[in-house]
């Protein structure tokens, strides 16, 4: 991994350290909460569709790859599909510039 980090990965670790231990639906609501990808109507099985489902399989992509590099780890081992920051995740993070700044909710809000 290069020494910065991309806006785009630094906006992640952030989202992960304000809203953690975060799971891929909840973590592509706040890293995407405006993309078009959201309205598309997906088909899962006979009779059923799903709105905006792609959109948690991309979130599960992209955590993936924080996790190969050792920035997030799930909190612990039975719940697998949560992400934190790891120790790594917290010094690089800290070493960005904005790094402080915190992540606001999207305008959905919690659930």
């Amino acid at each position: 991994m290069s020494d910065s980090l991309t806006a785009a990965r630094q906006r992640a670790l952030a989202i992960i350290r304000d809203h953690g231990p975060i799971n891929p639906g909840r973590f592509a609501v706040y890293m995407w909460p405006d993309s078009p990808c959201w309205q598309k109507v997906y088909n899962c099985g006979k009779q059923a569709s799903s709105r905006g489902i792609a959109m948690a399989y991309a979130a599960g992509g992209f955590l993936g790859k924080l996790r190969r590099e050792d920035l997030i780890t799930p909190p612990n081992w039975t719940i697998p599909i949560q992400y934190v920051l790891s120790t790594k995740g917290y010094r690089v993070l800290s070493e960005c510039p904005t790094a402080s700044q915190k992540v606001a909710s999207d305008e959905r809000g919690e659930q």
